[in-house]
């Protein structure tokens, strides 16, 4: 029952769902497969295929945007911000040596890199953006909607903490760091989000509620009965928002 009420009860799955059949019958397969790997500690070959799959998904269906173009209107910005750069100079040996600094910061293509990527990895790990639609965050750049309930963060932050204190370091790199990287390189311009973190926070959330379970379920049901209700509450009201 958790394993279906996690799975479905977000509205994410069922955006990517009505955006591409195939992307969230994808999505679904991973998930499912890295559920069976967790359990049973199997081998993550099948799941990094299958993964390594959603990837280049993710990248086909993102507007990757150059790291180090410029847009006429951020060229006209660099030129802004160069501007305003105070002179830079030290004195050696009696003479004055001026420092280009407004250059190496505002053309060197290593700069440019390292701010977008920085911009894309803080974007990427903003728990706002799956859990309350990026508010007061909101961006341009990325499609905002409460991809999970808000109630499922703390099952989320639980549940990734006996994801990376488990044995099975290939699995956390397969659903984390793996993605991660991927969509901090092609950036968060995708219609439906990261999709190829779907799998990591639906695990993690998963592995928190069923912790929640069984310690509550068998001394206190009525207290998880309690839970199971706010839970599909909150979802029925994110979708009822999203549809607004």
């Amino acid at each position: 029952m958790i394993f279906l009420l996690i799975l479905f009860g977000n509205v994410w799955i069922w955006k990517m769902l009505s955006f591409n059949i195939f992307i969230g019958s994808l999505v679904i397969l991973v998930s499912a497969v890295s559920f069976v790997t967790y359990k049973n500690n199997h081998k993550t070959i099948g799941l990094a295929v299958l993964m390594f799959t959603l990837v280049l998904v993710q990248i086909k269906t993102t507007n990757v945007k150059s790291l180090v173009a410029l847009s006429e209107t951020q060229k006209i910005q660099s030129i802004q911000r160069m501007s305003e750069y105070p002179p830079v100079y030290v004195h050696l040996f009696g003479k004055t040596v001026w420092i280009p600094a407004a250059r190496w910061f505002e053309q060197r293509h290593e700069y440019r890199i390292i701010t977008r990527l920085g911009n894309n990895f803080s974007e990427v790990i903003d728990p706002n953006l799956y859990f309350i639609a990026s508010h007061p965050r909101e961006t341009d750049s990325i499609e905002s909607f409460e991809k999970f309930p808000f109630i499922a963060l703390p099952l989320f932050a639980l549940g990734l903490v006996g994801l990376i204190k488990g044995k099975n370091f290939m699995l956390l790199v397969v659903l984390g760091i793996l993605p991660l990287v991927v969509s901090i390189l092609v950036g968060t311009r995708n219609p439906v989000g990261p999709i190829s973190l779907f799998p990591l926070f639906w695990l993690a959330i998963y592995i928190g509620a069923d912790k929640i379970y069984t310690r509550f379920a068998t001394k206190k049901p009525k207290v998880m009965v309690g839970l199971v209700v706010l839970y599909i509450l909150v979802f029925v009201q994110t979708i009822i928002y999203a549809l607004n």
